[in-house]
């Protein structure tokens, strides 16, 4: 989560958006997968991130917690931001 923040402040919100927003949603129920998903608002991934994504320490590792926790690390890069997320046991 720390790099994904950070990430954020980094890069989605240039300009020093005041409007920048994160969003962060962890669900686990009783007897049901837990859920993780991380959002902002700010201007997105590039469009060559996949090609860099073995480069990138960052996408390494959440790549790695997302091994660790037996699951796949999804992404959807929208306009308006990003989202990672991925369930886990």
């Amino acid at each position: 989560m720390n790099e994904l923040v950070s990430n954020s402040f980094k890069y989605a919100f240039p300009d020093d958006d005041s409007n920048g927003k994160i969003y962060i949603h962890l669900r686990k129920m009783v007897g049901q997968e837990g859920f993780f998903e991380y959002t902002d608002n700010g201007i997105g991934l590039p469009e060559d991130t996949e090609e860099r994504a073995n480069s990138s320490m960052g996408i390494r590792l959440m790549n790695r917690l997302a091994n660790q926790l037996q699951t796949s690390l999804n992404t959807d890069k929208t306009q308006d931001g990003v989202r990672f997320w991925f369930n886990f046991k």
